[in-house]
C-alpha cells in the first residue's frame, strides 16, 4: 500500500503520543484538586479519543477483510488473523489527524461550551455535524477530480461522511471520558 511509509513514521509518534498522555495523567492526579480538575478531564478526553479512533480503525479493518472475503481475495480463515493487523494500520494513519484536528476544532468547542457551563455529548456533536459539513463543503468546492465535477451530490456527501464518521467515534469518546452529560437537565446550565 502507498501509506505503508506514513505508517512506519507515525508509529512511534503514536506510542510517544500514548506515552506522553500516561505520564500527564500520572503528574495529573498528583496535584491539587482543584489544578487536576480541567487538565485531568483533558487527558481522560483524549484517552477516549484515542479508543474512539481505535474502534472506528477496527470498525473499518473489519468492513475491508468482510469485503476481501466477499470478493475471494482472502478467506474467512484468514480474516481473524489479518484484523487486529489491519486495525493497527489503520489507527495509526486516523490517530495523528484526529489529535491533530480534534485539538484545533473540537478542543476550542469544548472549552467555550465548558465555559458557558452548557457542555454535554449532544452539543458536542452537533458541533461535530456542522465540522463535517463544512470539511465536506470544502474537499468538494477544492475538488481537482472529475467525479465529483459529474456526481456534485454524492461527491459533498461522501466527503461530510468520510469526516463525521470518525469525527463521531472520536467526539464521543472524548466526551464520555470527560465525562459530560447527554443534556444538560431541563436545559439549565450547571
Amino acid at each position: 500500500m502507498a501509506a505503508d511509509f506514513f505508517v512506519v513514521k507515525f508509529f512511534w509518534f503514536v506510542a510517544f503520543v500514548f506515552f506522553g498522555f500516561a505520564v500527564s495523567a500520572a503528574i495529573s492526579a498528583r496535584k491539587a484538586p482543584s489544578a487536576r480538575s480541567l487538565s485531568g478531564s483533558l487527558i481522560k478526553g483524549y484517552f477516549g479519543l484515542l479508543f474512539g479512533t481505535f474502534l472506528y480503525a477496527w470498525i473499518s479493518a473489519l468492513i475491508i477483510g468482510i469485503n476481501k472475503v466477499e470478493l475471494g481475495h482472502i478467506t474467512s480463515g484468514e480474516l481473524p488473523g489479518l484484523i487486529p493487523a489491519w486495525s493497527l494500520y489503520w489507527f495509526v494513519i486516523f490517530a495523528p489527524f484526529a489529535l491533530v484536528i480534534f485539538t484545533i476544532t473540537g478542543l476550542p468547542l469544548f472549552l467555550v461550551l465548558r465555559k458557558l457551563k452548557i457542555a454535554s455529548i449532544f452539543l458536542m456533536l452537533l458541533g461535530v455535524v456542522a465540522a463535517s459539513i463544512l470539511a465536506g463543503a470544502y474537499l468538494y468546492i477544492n475538488s481537482q477530480d472529475n467525479w465529483c465535477q459529474t456526481s456534485q451530490l454524492h461527491c459533498f456527501v461522501s466527503n461530510a461522511w468520510g469526516v463525521a464518521l470518525p469525527a463521531f467515534f472520536a467526539t464521543l469518546f472524548f466526551c464520555v471520558c470527560v465525562p459530560l452529560p447527554l443534556f444538560r437537565p431541563n436545559g439549565k446550565p450547571n
